[in-house]
């Protein structure tokens, strides 16, 4: 009778193998170290371009206050060019004027329409009519007579006007006077008057001695400047031509007077 072979029995074999309890721990843990270590780098990632911008921030506020912006030679350059172009394109602005409806007796000024006006002393005529702007497209010019304008050439003495008593410095004497340099004595003082606020209320002024529209000397300088401002220059050649055409006695003193009833005092 054969025998059949038993396979030896193998203990280590047949040992259940358990899975460690700390394997898994160990996983987690590692899990968690390293996105620890990654939020840090976030962390010191962000709060160091948080501080790096914060510091540009600060220097250049720094750097701005220390050294304000200056608007350079060409960009200064730029912004008399455009003015010349805007005077240039309304130089002549008093041979294009239109009759105004109902003819000049019919005009009756508000003050609150006024835009500027602009005056004369001679030493024998004080405070002799020039010219006075009426919103919207209304002029009186020194003979008394009420026409209308443009609307470019209207805005455009406005803006002349403007530019005149708030980019130019003040003098500090009586009616913010710039004095021409003259040989003799005795010249006109040519005086303008701009409304700066919507309702004709509130109003810068600059006057100039012995205007000619050549000479531009001055007589003393103003601070640093020794020369006419280009403002005025401008203004008071584009103004003055409401005088072509003038002479005096012949000129309608009804209309002037109810112009200059609504002028607001001398400051």
């Amino acid at each position: 009778m054969n025998k059949s072979k038993v396979p030896a029995f193998d203990a280590e074999s047949q040992r259940p193998r358990l899975k460690s309890p700390y394997s898994s721990s160990h996983s987690s843990l590692g899990d968690l170290v390293e996105k620890h270590q990654s939020h840090l780098r976030y962390t010191i990632v962000a709060t160091s371009r948080l501080c790096l911008a914060g510091l540009v921030l600060v220097t250049s506020l720094l750097f701005y206050f220390r050294y304000p912006f200056q608007p350079s030679p060409h960009m200064q350059q730029q912004t008399v060019a455009q003015a010349a172009s805007v005077s240039h394109a309304i130089a002549g602005w008093h041979d294009r004027l239109a009759p105004y409806p109902g003819g000049s007796q019919s005009f009756h000024p508000k003050r609150k329409d006024l835009a500027f006006v602009q005056l004369r002393d001679t030493p024998v005529q004080a405070d002799a009519f020039t010219a006075a702007l009426f919103a919207p497209d209304v002029v009186v010019d020194a003979r008394g007579v009420v026409s209308t304008l443009g609307k470019d050439d209207w805005q455009g003495l406005v803006d002349v006007a403007k530019r005149a008593v708030t980019q130019t410095p003040q003098t500090g004497g009586p009616q913010n006077q710039w004095r021409i340099k003259h040989e003799r004595t005795s010249y006109p003082i040519d005086w303008l008057r701009v409304a700066t606020a919507s309702e004709g209320d509130d109003f810068k002024e600059v006057s100039v001695y012995g205007f000619d529209g050549v000479r531009e000397e001055l007589e003393e300088p103003v601070g640093e400047i020794k020369v006419l401002p280009t403002e005025l220059k401008e203004v008071f050649n584009l103004i003055g031509e409401a005088r072509d055409g003038y002479k005096r006695g012949n000129e309608d003193l009804e209309v002037i007077q109810r112009v200059k009833a609504i002028l607001p005092p001398a400051a």
